[in-house]
């Protein structure tokens, strides 16, 4: 059964988690994703408009955005409470948008 065929039986039109339904010949399971791109498992090459909804705003797979996670993820991840790392990002927004004197993250 192909990858195309095993989503369609297990989930309602083939739509995993409210992405937007596709026609059953353009649906697609990914395999990775470079930049803009992204390649499903049938070797197709797609241009991502929706780049993880934000999440990946920056591209797939940059290399510096994998050393930078390859770095903090020993360190630990997703914290609810505030760190260096946070402190130093609003402080560079700060400076770069004089306007933004106080900031909340969400």
């Amino acid at each position: 059964m192909t990858d195309r065929a095993r989503l369609l039986d297990i989930f309602p039109a083939g739509i995993a988690n409210g992405e937007f339904g596709l026609p059953p010949d353009l649906l697609m399971v990914i395999a990775r994703g470079e930049g803009c791109r992204l390649w499903d498992t049938d070797g197709r090459e797609f241009l991502d408009f929706s780049m993880g909804w934000g999440s990946a705003l920056v591209g797939h797979a940059r290399p510096e955005v994998v050393e930078a996670v390859q770095t903090q993820a020993p360190l630990g991840a997703n914290f609810a409470y505030l760190n260096r790392n946070a402190l130093a990002l609003a402080e560079e927004i700060r400076r770069v948008s004089p306007a933004a004197r106080r900031l909340r993250f969400c």
